[in-house]
């Protein structure tokens, strides 16, 4: 699923738009078990991670060292009602986040001449159907269209990065995940292709 609003060959970035005023990503609520075990550090880099063959793609970076160097996805992101969907070429796969904390990853199975949306769906004044690979998830999931409400925002093209930091004794795994407006959201994989979030950074 390639996004709609992706910046063109040649386009300068001022044309894209951003989003709406207040359309960030939901901040989570979190138990405290899963805060105390996923939180990443907010303090000035460490000598842990002076000492790390990789640094982190953003700042204030962890108290431990990442497996590896950041890995570039395209992506596209579109705020709703109750929650944010993200698209990762890297993945080719749709991961939604819910305010609650809770993320969950969908195989992106939309391909070029199915259908967009579906016309017989008509959004209330200042919302829209979500569309191509965000629109079928979206349709076709069972529940997800009653938890997410309408989209706030049409979906928006922008270059993600990926970063993976191994577990300690003190966090389990964590994969470091850009969003469109510059915040760093950090998932903890607590099943198959679910889990929780947090916010690790906020670099807008």
């Amino acid at each position: 699923m390639l996004p709609t609003a992706i910046i063109a060959e040649g386009e300068p970035a001022s044309a894209v738009p951003a989003p709406a005023t207040g359309l960030v990503a939901p901040a989570p609520t979190v138990t405290t078990a899963v805060a105390e075990t996923m939180t990443p550090s907010t303090t000035t880099p460490s000598a842990v991670t002076a000492r790390c063959d990789q640094p982190f793609f953003f700042e204030p970076a962890p108290d431990a060292c990442p497996v590896g160097p950041p890995i570039p996805s395209a992506a596209a992101e579109q705020p709703f009602e109750g929650g944010v969907m993200v698209w990762l070429e890297e993945r080719d796969a749709i991961i939604v986040f819910f305010p609650d904390g809770r993320w969950q990853q969908f195989e992106d199975t939309w391909t070029e001449g199915e259908p967009e949306n579906d016309p017989t769906i008509v959004p209330p004044d200042g919302r829209f159907q979500p569309i191509r690979g965000f629109g079928k998830l979206w349709r076709e999931t069972p529940g997800l269209r009653e938890e997410l409400g309408w989209a706030l925002g049409v979906e928006l093209g922008f270059e993600s990065m990926l970063q993976e930091q191994a577990p300690t004794d003190d966090q389990p795994a964590l994969t470091y995940l850009l969003t469109y407006n510059g915040q760093v959201f950090a998932l903890v994989l607590r099943d198959l292709d679910q889990g929780d979030w947090v916010m690790a950074a906020d670099n807008r």
